[in-house]
């Protein structure tokens, strides 16, 4: 398992039993393929908004806690925010951004898209 804790100091473990399903997006600020996705994961993390076990989290792998915060002021992104993940992509084999993911409640990842997708919030949802 693999605990994180969010910029507003959440913290979840990631790849154990669960009460959650996590939807995490692999990313970093400077990144353009990676922002080019936010607009549909923030329409994602909207059509689940009802479901309370569901968690939605981008892990940057290079940014602090400041500059996401300053980000997120500037920039509507509706997932939680881990800053400085590259350890943790490293031990989940992430090396290509963006990187998106589904773990589910038994901490097995089900799904795993590497690199940008014009229909990323459609092939999550098919999962």
């Amino acid at each position: 398992p693999i605990t994180v804790t969010t910029i507003d100091n959440k913290t979840y473990s990631l790849g154990s039993n669960s009460e959650y399903i996590y939807v995490v997006n692999f990313w970093f600020i400077g990144c353009a393929p990676c922002r080019k996705e936010i607009p549909q994961l923030n329409e994602l993390v909207a059509s689940y908004s009802r479901r309370q076990k569901i968690k939605f989290i981008a892990i940057s792998v290079s940014d602090n806690e400041d500059a996401l915060r300053l980000f997120k002021k500037r920039v509507r992104f509706d997932f939680q925010f881990v800053a400085e993940g590259r350890d943790i992509a490293h031990r989940m084999g992430v090396d290509l951004f963006p990187t998106n993911l589904i773990i589910d409640q038994r901490g097995k990842i089900v799904f795993r898209h590497n690199g940008y997708s014009a229909n990323i919030q459609n092939d999550i949802r098919s999962v």
